[in-house]
């Protein structure tokens, strides 16, 4: 009897990343001379696999991207090229913080927060809830310079600008899990605003798929948009659902003249070089951070929630400066909330009622609100 034609076939799957927590295995693409390879992290004895033709997860054959990819032809993805050491995790804060200064113009408190939030997109499979980083303002702002520099740096980044059509995005999130660059995302004025609102509201905790009806039969189908996202966007979000997931930075036209004016090979190997750095970070911490929850009183539940997973890097290593510098960042974040909510609609129809209260009406009618 021929045992090895009764035995299951495997299948072929190519992909770029796999995270197999069962087995402890941690798989990524990496890219030498324009050729993909996988690098095979076991986490039980800490040990690192190579292999640039297959790999096979329960009779699952894993494939790297062949070299003649759109993806890798036209950097659409930007995959490490090979692991690099990296002093201590305090020194590589310092070098995500130089890098980012070196080519943007940002607030100094922002700037401190923007490196644990590039650390966070490598481990964020270990967190059921993570912020997203947001840049806003017109044009000329340096928003888009932003979202490339930071981009560039962030766990396999995919720029995603307004002429992405929503089913290739719900795809690419859902297979890949990429760090998601909304680059000039302006959707208000399009019948992709909803859609793009309902992936932001769901893409920020794990287990909120989104329900949608694609192919030629409209067969319904559940997609898993669960990753780390940066935006930028010229105006805040109608919706404040949305608002409140989001750490907000407000843009302006610098006036530093050390910035230079047109990136270059130099900043591709600068960022290429940093990137290689983060993925040896991230097979040293995964597994290893786990959420330390701490409540903040004063913070609404919503801030206190995506704030939660920068703490707890932040508490890894103990850096009080930072702690108390994400901590005063979100503070006046509470203080802006409750600014725009106190002279929205709702708010002044509220004041109102509470004034004519205040006055003894016995009751407040329509015609007081007036």
């Amino acid at each position: 009897m021929n045992m090895k034609n009764n035995s299951p076939k495997k299948e072929k799957k190519p992909t770029v990343l796999i995270r197999h927590r069962d087995k402890e295995i941690l798989l990524d693409t990496f890219i030498t001379n324009d050729k993909p390879w996988y690098y095979i992290f076991h986490r039980k004895d800490g040990t690192m696999q190579y292999e640039d033709e297959s790999y096979v997860i329960s009779w699952v054959n894993y494939m790297p991207l062949e070299p003649q990819s759109t993806y890798i032809k036209n950097q659409c993805l930007l995959f490490p090229s090979d692991l690099a050491p990296y002093e201590n995790i305090e020194t590589l804060i310092g070098e995500i913080s130089q890098y980012v200064y070196r080519y943007c113009d940002v607030s100094p408190v922002f700037g401190r927060i923007v490196p644990y939030f590039v650390l966070l997109t490598y481990l964020y499979e270990d967190f059921y809830e993570i912020p997203y980083l947001r840049v806003i303002w017109d044009y000329g702002s340096g928003k888009s310079r932003f979202l490339r520099v930071v981009g560039n740096i962030c766990y396999n980044p995919i720029i995603a600008n307004g002429g992405t059509s929503l089913s290739s995005l719900f795809r690419m999130i859902e297979i890949s899990k990429w760090t998601l660059i909304l680059d000039e995302a302006d959707f208000q004025f399009s019948d992709t605003t909803n859609e793009i609102i309902k992936l932001l509201n769901n893409g920020f905790a794990k287990g909120n798929p989104i329900l949608r009806a694609d192919g030629d039969n409209f067969e319904p189908r559940a997609y898993d948009v669960y990753c780390p996202k940066i935006i930028g966007w010229r105006f805040e979000f109608r919706d404040k659902a949305t608002e409140s997931r989001c750490i907000v930075e407000i843009m302006k036209r610098t006036q530093r003249t050390d910035i230079p004016l047109n990136l270059s090979e130099w900043f591709d190997i600068a960022s290429g070089l940093l990137r290689n750095k983060l993925y040896q970070f991230r097979y040293d911490y995964q597994w290893k951070i786990a959420i330390q929850e701490e409540r903040i009183e004063w913070l609404e539940w919503r801030l206190n929630q995506i704030l939660n997973p920068i703490l707890s890097i932040i508490k890894s290593i103990w850096k009080k400066e930072d702690y108390n510098n994400i901590i005063s960042y979100f503070k006046e974040r509470q203080k802006e909330i409750k600014e725009e909510r106190k002279f929205s609609f709702e708010g002044m129809i509220f004041a109102i009622i509470q004034e004519k209260e205040n006055m003894n009406y016995p009751n407040v009618y329509y015609k007081h609100i007036l």
